[in-house]
């Protein structure tokens, strides 16, 4: 139950990162006038 518990809390935590590097990414190099924010 631990076990699961924690894989569930690393692939939530990866999840977050990987959305966040992604936003960063999209808002460095996609910034074409009037682009819609995801």
């Amino acid at each position: 139950m631990s076990y699961l518990y924690i894989a569930i809390t690393v692939l939530a935590v990866v999840g977050l990162i990987t959305v966040g590097v992604l936003g960063t990414f999209a808002k460095g190099f996609v910034k074409p006038a009037g682009a819609p924010p995801s």
